[in-house]
């Protein structure tokens, strides 16, 4: 079982545990990245949700993993480099959602290049 699939998992039988807000708020947007000598490194998009998940679920992740894999792995949460929360509110309901920055980049490096092609017109 890769990375992923062993995250996935974890996630599918955390989401089983917890009310709904609870692994939207915390979980739903984690990744697990790669597995270092029994240590599986799991990217937030924040400090704060890192810290959370350090200190409220970290015991039944490592538990889950276990269960899972039948091996003593660890956990670690980190702030994901290439991710970042953006956060809409309209007047019918209140949205977050996580982008890559990567993805900005290049939209950014598109417009400067357009920018750059009118102003020589």
């Amino acid at each position: 079982m890769d990375v992923e699939q062993l995250w996935s998992e974890v996630l599918e039988r955390i989401q089983q545990r917890i009310q709904k807000a609870s692994y939207d708020t915390w979980f739903k947007n984690t990744k697990a990245v790669e597995m270092k000598d029994n240590l599986l490194i799991i990217e937030t998009a924040n400090e704060f949700q890192r810290d959370w998940l350090e200190n409220r679920y970290k015991e039944q992740v490592e538990e889950l993993l276990y269960v899972l894999t039948g091996e003593r792995l660890k956990a670690s949460f980190t702030i994901g480099e290439k991710m970042m929360m953006t956060s809409s509110t309209t007047e019918a309901h209140s949205q977050t959602k996580y982008i890559d920055v990567s993805d900005l980049l290049k939209k950014i490096e598109n417009l400067e290049r357009r920018v750059s092609e009118l102003e020589k017109k």
